[in-house]
């Protein structure tokens, strides 16, 4: 139904998508190590060696418990909602590409049904023949196709989290 270069531009499309799981991870684990630093300031104890290690790597060590936080909560929010956005970006894109293909593949069978021989265009009705060529086709575009391409990512980015949260 779609060319060679088309599905290579979805299937681009659901790789980028999954390689944006790995921006949720980080964003979780910001929310993870924040967390743990609340936990450790509130009892007034330093923190593990881990969250020491994440601080001591992305040189917060010499900023003071709030300044930490700050930073820590300011960085985790920003993740989030740019990989949101680039997400909305990327599947309005999509959905965009799709609809597009979908007017083709329209016109194409339009083409194509007005080329065949009088009996046997007259073997369908009419509303037969109009829902191929308009509802039919944006349902396979849009509805399967569309709807495949977002659970593809959103099962990938529930692999990068389970896999990331489990390591």
């Amino acid at each position: 139904m779609m060319s060679r270069r088309d599905q290579k531009k979805i299937f681009g499309v659901i790789i980028i998508q999954t390689f944006m799981g790995f921006l949720d991870l980080l964003g979780v684990a910001l929310i993870g190590v924040l967390g743990a630093l609340a936990v450790s300031g509130i009892e007034s104890k330093q923190p593990g060696n881990r969250v020491t290690m994440f601080i001591n790597f992305f040189h917060l060590s010499n900023l003071s418990f709030q300044q930490q936080s700050a930073v820590l909560g300011s960085t985790a929010v920003l993740v989030m909602v740019s990989r949101t956005i680039i997400s909305i970006s990327f599947t309005r894109r999509t959905l965009h590409f799709l609809s597009r293909r979908g007017a083709l593949i329209s016109r194409d069978l339009v083409g194509l049904l007005l080329r065949q021989p009088l009996t046997t265009i007259q073997s369908k009705t009419l509303q037969e023949s109009i829902y191929s060529v308009t509802d039919g086709v944006k349902t396979i575009t849009l509805g399967i196709l569309g709807t495949t391409v977002s659970l593809i990512s959103d099962c990938s980015l529930l692999l990068v989290m389970s896999v990331g949260l489990f390591i």
